[in-house]
């Protein structure tokens, strides 16, 4: 900006004001704080006229705005708190009074203290101070070089650098001595013996455990007595009712596949799950009707189910509503000898067992609920990773990292990885052809 301009309030500052009809004679464009960008005319004071004069009180209330209360002294402009000279005057005795006090016991000296870059010279300290810094630094730092020049082995204390090697500063850690350096070797390789073995009796503790998981597997696949029980449901709760059941032999042979009438509505979420509807249930038999022919088959016979805490409680609850339709004087304890005569055993954990063996990795825990394995309607909504329940499907795939090379889903328990390696329940092969409400095909 020329130095011949004015803005409007420097003007006011010099008792003037812009003549009639004077125009500016340029723009200043300034940010102001809180206010962003703005422009302010520009005005020659030569051709600017002369304010009226000030009264005196006018006078005297400029004065006292421009006075310094501190030093007394009349600005050219108003004055806030002190002068501008006072408050440099001001900061340059704060400065010095800084210089003059210790920065660790704010004593005030007579003169400065000096401030070094050295790790030992001054820095702003009094003298009492400084010598303590200093000489609790050395206290520090002699242990550290005496390790750096001691042995490192147990309750060693033998001096291995040279006052040479420490002077020409060629030292940089500790050196072992020989009978230490030895010692540390042995323990070394007794360390890792010892880690070895442990390695190896893991591998052997596997390869035992998938042995008898095996060997359990192929005792169900060579028991004539298995039989496989699958169920679907209306629901997660305790009073969910079975839509559909289905029971096979070891061989794969259908023993019961049939549609279960639950008596109520299925719930359209149980639908989505294992699409079975209640038209196709409308015509299917009751748990009661079917009640025979599912002791015939399970009475006196190894049942493989997975997940005994649902698939158990579920036909417990349909055998105590049955008893209880049909008058029996105590329902609970008839369904529960009803189920005594069948030996049931859950695969869901020597399956677990199997899959952190074999794979390393352990299928993904149960869904919340009941049916650990399942979200509504039986199997339906499995965590991806866990097979139906204990398929057993002769002669599919084999596990390139089983530790014996056998046949997983031979073994009977299915592949590890979780793919399929066979149907999940009969009625699922001959639900196109077989009418609902028929015992499969």
């Amino acid at each position: 900006m020329p130095d011949r301009l004015r803005t409007m309030t420097q003007l006011k500052e010099q008792r003037l004001k812009p003549a009639e009809g004077q125009q500016p004679v340029a723009l200043l464009r300034k940010y102001r704080r809180g206010h962003g960008w703005g422009h302010f005319p520009l005005y020659d004071p030569a051709d600017a006229a002369e304010m009226r004069p000030l009264s005196a009180k006018q006078q005297a209330a400029m004065t006292a705005q421009r006075t310094c209360p501190e030093c007394g002294q009349v600005r050219g402009y108003v004055v806030h708190r002190m002068c501008q000279e006072c408050a440099d005057r001001e900061q340059q005795q704060r400065l010095e009074l800084q210089r003059r006090t210790c920065m660790w016991c704010r004593r005030v000296s007579p003169t400065p203290h000096p401030v070094s870059a050295s790790l030992k010279g001054r820095r702003g300290e009094c003298v009492p101070c400084w010598l303590h810094r200093v000489i609790r630094r050395q206290l520090e730092e002699e242990p550290l070089v005496v390790w750096r020049r001691t042995c490192p082995g147990r309750d060693c204390h033998k001096v291995t650098a040279t006052d040479e090697e420490v002077a020409a500063g060629t030292w940089r850690g500790p050196r072992w001595c020989s009978p230490c350096a030895e010692r540390d070797e042995q323990e070394r390789a007794e360390r890792e013996r010892e880690r070895r073995e442990a390695e190896e009796r893991a591998v052997e503790a596997r390869r035992r455990e998938v042995e008898a998981l095996e060997g359990w597997a192929r005792d169900i696949l060579a028991d004539p007595d298995t039989a496989i029980l699958d169920m679907e449901t209306t629901g997660l709760h305790d009073e969910a009712r079975i839509v559909d059941l289905g029971v096979t032999g070891a061989a794969g042979d259908v023993l019961v596949d049939t549609l279960i009438n639950p008596g109520e509505p299925i719930p359209p979420d149980a639908t989505d799950m294992h699409k079975i509807t209640d038209a196709e249930v409308a015509t299917a038999p009751s748990f009661g009707a079917v009640l025979d022919k599912l002791a015939a088959v399970l009475h006196g016979r190894r049942c493989v189910i997975y997940n005994r805490a649902f698939d158990v409680a579920r036909p417990r609850y349909e055998l105590t509503v049955h008893y209880r339709q049909t008058g029996h004087e105590g329902p609970e304890g008839a369904a529960d000898s009803w189920l005594g005569k069948a030996r049931f055993e859950d695969a869901m954990v020597p399956y677990s067992d199997f899959c952190l063996q074999v794979v390393g990795i352990r299928p993904l825990p149960p869904a919340a609920g009941p049916d650990p394995d399942a979200a509504v309607g039986g199997r339906g909504r499995q965590p991806r990773g866990i097979p139906g329940r204990a398929r057993i499907d002769r002669g599919r795939g084999q596990h390139p990292g089983h530790p014996s090379g056998g046949h997983v889903a031979a073994a009977g328990l299915g592949d590890p990885h979780g793919h399929r390696t066979g149907p999940r329940h009969p009625r699922r092969r001959a639900r196109a052809k077989a009418p609902a409400g028929t015992d499969g095909p």
